[in-house]
């Protein structure tokens, strides 16, 4: 059993250096001068705002029966059809497992860094399985090695550089998702609502920047400009047409300052809301309009009822200024411009006495949060909100 024992630790480490060797071109004295040199990455650069054991431990579960059993029970009617199933993911996340000895602590602190935010410590486990319906599921962190499967369609799923991409994607999600409202009001930004056009554009921002440090540029470039990336982010146009290379993220200049510098008028938004109109959103707003007692004219879109603390958010109209700016159902507005309103004629009086100059500043309660939002006039002709 010894002797076994050893022979399996001896192939295990035949098989790390085969593969990190793999990685990098060239020959052995290439690969070898590679790992004693800094990683591809101006480690300088990154100031990572915590004690450096606040990084979160990252573990991959390389297929949990449960989990796959949920995703696609019908694919293993055997124990043994279950257990290929996890020998095959295992085999083919060993790229994954090589990338992340290497590069793994840059990747998080680069995050951290370009995002302006620190990570909570928390462990996070990423589950690696053959086939997902979608190109992710955020909750629990799942990376598909096969491919998307819908109805018995499958499509292939990224590999090599994708696939590495993919993987910065889902902890760049993770980040963002964990980050405190509270302490970075920044993020509670009409820009990171959910949506392919606003937040998914930010995290895609923000693990492309780290990826473009952390892989062979020549082989990033090809990976973004391919039709299959394309293809799997609905926001691709918008993403390279007005944040790639506009927003460039820095220890100086990470998200979180982007996203405070940008106003209501800023092309970004104007776009990304267009582009959601486009998508019959608004057809499906109209429909459900009257139902929900929504106001049908101006610009604001909300019903308020009064309470203690000051006007409950009833309902905010997805098409109009109020939900761009990120004022959702349930949210409680204290106070405007540091006033609190007794009756909402006052409320609704100082509001629009300033939000078309320099803007309405609203003190909101979200749960056990607390922020601000600065609101201000659309543009004229702005679609919906004219």
């Amino acid at each position: 059993m010894k002797a076994a024992g050893l022979y399996r630790f001896a192939k295990k480490l035949v098989w790390l250096v085969c593969a990190a060797y793999a990685l990098q071109p060239g020959g052995p004295s290439q690969a070898n001068a590679a790992r004693k040199a800094p990683l591809p990455f101006d480690t300088l650069n990154v100031e990572f705002r915590g004690p450096a054991d606040s990084l979160p431990k990252i573990r991959f579960s390389y297929g949990a029966s449960e989990y796959l059993y949920a995703l696609n029970a019908d694919l293993y009617p055997t124990s043994g059809d279950l257990r290929a199933e996890k020998r095959w993911i295992k085999r083919q996340a060993r790229e994954l497992d090589v990338f992340w000895a290497l590069y793994g602590d840059s990747v998080l602190a680069s995050l951290s860094t370009y995002a302006g935010v620190p990570w909570s410590g928390a462990p996070t486990k990423i589950e690696l399985v053959r086939y997902l319906s979608a190109w992710e599921l955020p909750n629990p962190p799942t990376l598909p090695l096969g491919g998307r499967r819908r109805a018995g369609i499958i499509e292939a799923g990224p590999s090599g550089p994708e696939r590495l991409i993919q993987l910065i994607h889902l902890l760049a999600h993770q980040l963002l998702s964990q980050a405190s409202r509270l302490d970075y009001p920044q993020l509670n930004h009409a820009l990171m609502k959910r949506s392919a056009y606003h937040r998914e554009n930010m995290v895609n921002l923000l693990a492309l920047s780290v990826a473009a440090d952390i892989l062979h540029y020549d082989a990033f470039l090809e990976t973004i400009n391919s039709a299959t990336f394309a293809r799997r982010h609905l926001g691709y146009d918008l993403l390279f047409a007005d944040l790639w290379g506009i927003w460039t993220l820095s220890r100086r200049s990470p998200l979180i300052n982007y996203l405070a510098a940008e106003t209501f008028d800023g092309a970004i938004r104007f776009k990304a809301d267009s582009l959601l109109a486009a998508r019959n959103i608004r057809r499906e707003v109209s429909q459900t309009q009257a139902q929900r007692g929504l106001p049908t004219e101006g610009q604001l879109g909300l019903a308020l009822e009064k309470v203690a603390s000051g006007f409950k958010v009833v309902e905010s109209d997805p098409e109009k200024l109020a939900f761009a700016y990120g004022i959702f159902p349930g949210d409680v507005i204290h106070s405007v411009n540091g006033l609190s309103s007794k009756k909402l004629r006052e409320f609704y009086h100082e509001l629009l006495a300033t939000y078309e100059a320099g803007g309405a500043e609203l003190k909101i309660r979200r749960n056990n949060e607390e922020f601000t939002v600065l609101i201000k006039l659309a543009p004229i002709g702005f679609p919906g909100l004219d």
